[in-house]
């Protein structure tokens, strides 16, 4: 049987982490764990049982000192026997796995096993007679009984039980006590008592089931919170990942030329910069320049459409549109290497850089651009060649006075200025020596 503070205790381990390592409470199912706090707490009210019937049989044994229960030594005896097995069954139900063999609840289980021992003690006042020892023994299970039932139920279920209690005692003091019982004033004063304590022990079971419903309120209420921030960190993340997204597209579509759809010219610039970083970084002492600067292989090319204002104002600029799109295409396939770029540099004006590249090799990429267009034949009557053809400079790293991205270009241009003043349709490569480009 339980006392209040088993009560209480029942409810701070509802509410409380198991006693159990750390990794067997990661690996129990949670349900488990639930059962096993209630076993231990079923357990727990052995040793008040224990104690309360150490204090009925010590109470029973100043009673007969003094002649106040009339309770024979062989009764006493065998409620003893009955006592003392119903707690050996309560211990092993609980202790061993009987409890799995039964379909009851471990409220339920705990429950019968507390009735049990009111029944007992009820049993004792019933064959004494309503005695003295009786009325006092009633005064001391009434608020004990009354603080089990709060562990599981609320205030209506314990009243209930109270009304049940008082009204079987009043039935057996009226019918079935013997003319030694106490006398009617007297126990109209203790029946009230008793009523009181129900009365008591009802109101403080309701108020404790009151704050155990509370409590899985809240607990259920923190789940659904960290659900529903769970799903709006997932939405969040979510969004983040498509602005992330859209951002990468914008920002790729911020490097496109629009018309061509090859790099436009900030993107040109961009890796003009970081590729030339790069060869800085790369060349070491391998390559040295007139003045002692080390620098590794890139070069540029810089690719001009022939005649091209003349083909607008001959073919239209939708058409313009078409051949500055058609030649982009021509460019980006004589492009072998991922690593390579093609831009438009500026209205009819392509740029392709080639890291990693040296001078022979660019002049190859070059002429097999060149002559890729000269193949296509797209028709160009204002031009003296009769189809579209294109100039081409070609400049790299290694060039005289190169010491800068800036120089690169420079070099490229004049190169390209020369091809157009030799005759156009040629690459020309910006080899200065004595300030004049030739052609390899």
């Amino acid at each position: 049987m339980k006392t209040s503070v088993h009560a209480e205790a029942g409810l701070a381990a509802d509410t409380a982490l198991p006693e159990m390592p750390l990794g067997e409470m990661d690996t129990r199912p949670q349900a488990a764990e639930r059962e096993l706090r209630r076993r231990r707490e079923a357990l727990r009210g052995i040793p008040y049982a224990l104690l309360i019937w150490a204090m009925l049989f010590g109470l029973a044994a100043v009673a007969r000192r003094y002649g106040l229960i009339q309770l024979s030594l062989t009764a006493q005896h065998g409620l003893m026997i009955i006592v003392s097995s119903w707690l050996l069954s309560q211990y092993l139900y609980f202790r061993t796995r009987l409890f799995r063999r039964f379909p009851w609840s471990l409220g339920t289980a705990d429950l019968v096993f507390t009735l049990g021992h009111m029944t007992c003690a009820l049993a004792v006042v019933l064959l004494d007679g309503v005695s003295m020892f009786g009325a006092m023994l009633m005064m001391l299970l009434g608020p004990t009984a009354t603080a089990f039932l709060g562990l599981n139920v609320g205030f209506a279920p314990t009243l209930l039980a109270g009304c049940v209690v008082q009204i079987g005692i009043l039935l057996a003091y009226l019918f079935l006590a013997p003319a030694t019982a106490i006398s009617p004033i007297l126990f109209g004063f203790f029946w009230a008592a008793w009523w009181v304590s129900w009365l008591i022990g009802a109101v403080a079971n309701g108020h404790q089931q009151t704050i155990k419903r509370r409590i899985t309120d809240l607990l259920r209420q923190q789940r659904e919170n960290h659900a529903l921030i769970w799903e709006q960190t997932e939405a969040l993340d979510e969004k983040g990942r498509a602005l992330e997204t859209a951002n990468a597209r914008l920002h790729q579509l911020s490097m496109i030329d629009g018309l061509t759809h090859v790099a436009n010219r900030r993107r040109f610039d961009e890796s003009l910069r970081e590729e030339w970083r790069r060869a800085q970084r790369a060349a070491g002492d391998r390559i040295t320049d007139r003045h002692g600067t080390a620098h590794e292989h890139m070069a540029l090319l810089l690719i001009d459409i022939d005649y091209f204002k003349q083909y607008n104002d001959h073919y239209g600029h939708l058409a313009g549109d078409a051949c500055l799109q058609e030649v982009a295409q021509l460019i980006s396939d004589g492009i072998r290497r991922s690593g390579d770029l093609v831009a438009r540099y500026g209205g009819e004006e392509f740029a392709v850089l080639l890291p990693a590249t040296p001078l022979a090799g660019a002049f190859g990429v070059a002429e097999r651009i060149r002559q890729a267009i000269w193949r296509r034949a797209l028709p160009h009557e204002a031009s003296p060649l009769g189809r579209v053809t294109i100039c081409i400079g070609v400049a790299d790293t290694q060039g005289t006075g190169c010491a800068g991205e800036t120089d690169l270009i420079r070099l490229a241009d004049a190169a390209l200025y020369a091809a157009k003043k030799n005759g156009r349709n040629q690459a020309m490569q910006a080899l200065f020596e004595g300030s004049v480009p030739v052609r390899i």
